[in-house]
C-alpha cells in the first residue's frame, strides 16, 4: 500500500524550518503553479517523495512556502543516485551532481542565487568530457570547451568581457552530412 501523506518528525529537516509532512510527489492535491507548489491550494512547506513499484526510493525534495529549500535527490531504480541538487527559496544555490545509471559523473554545476557561477562540467555516459564551461554569475566567463564523444576537441575559446575569442565549433560550410562524417571520423 502506497502512502500519500503522512506527518513526521524528520530529522533531515533543513534546521527544522522544513515541517515533518511528507507528500507522495504524485498525490492529486499537489499542484505547480509557475515556480511555487501547493498542497490543498495553500503554499506547501514539507517533503514531497516517489517511490518505485518495489517501494524504493526515486525522488525527494524538500519545500518551505511552496519553493524549494535544501537539497533534492532522485536516484536510479538501481538504487545508484542519479542527481543532487541544492536550493535556497527556490534557487538553485551551491554544487549540483548527476551521474549515469552505471554510476559515472554526468554533471558538475555550481549555482549562486540560481546562475551559473564558477565551472560547469558534463560528461557522456561513456565517462569522456562532453562539455567544460566557466561561469560568473549566469554569463560565460573565461575557458570553454566542447568535445565530441570520441574526444575530438568540436569548440575551444575564450570569453573576456562579453566576447568570444577561438574556435566556437560552428562551420556554417558544412552540410549536415558533412559535420556527421567529421564527427564520427
Amino acid at each position: 500500500m502506497a502512502i500519500d501523506s503522512l506527518e513526521i518528525n524528520d530529522s533531515n529537516s533543513i534546521n527544522n524550518t522544513i515541517p515533518g509532512i511528507l507528500v507522495n510527489s504524485k498525490d492529486a492535491f499537489l499542484q505547480m503553479h509557475q515556480d511555487t507548489l501547493f498542497f490543498q491550494d495553500k503554499k506547501f512547506s514539507g517533503t514531497t517523495f516517489n517511490t518505485y513499484s518495489n517501494g524504493d526510493t526515486a525522488m525527494t525534495g524538500h519545500f518551505l512556502n511552496g519553493l524549494e529549500q535544501g537539497v533534492f535527490k532522485k536516484w536510479y531504480a538501481n538504487k545508484q543516485l542519479a542527481e543532487s541538487r541544492s536550493f535556497e527559496a527556490g534557487k538553485k544555490m551551491g554544487k549540483h551532481i548527476g551521474f549515469w545509471e552505471d554510476g559515472k559523473p554526468k554533471f558538475e554545476f555550481y549555482f549562486t542565487k540560481g546562475e551559473h557561477d564558477g565551472i560547469a562540467n558534463e560528461w557522456y555516459s561513456n565517462g569522456q568530457a562532453y562539455k567544460a564551461f566557466h561561469y560568473t554569475m549566469g554569463y560565460e566567463n573565461g575557458s570553454q570547451k566542447i568535445w565530441w564523444e570520441n574526444g575530438v576537441l568540436r569548440a575551444n575559446y575564450v570569453v573576456k568581457q562579453g566576447r568570444r575569442y577561438g574556435l566556437i565549433g560552428l562551420k556554417l560550410c558544412m552540410t549536415p552530412q558533412d559535420s556527421l562524417n567529421y564527427k564520427f571520423n
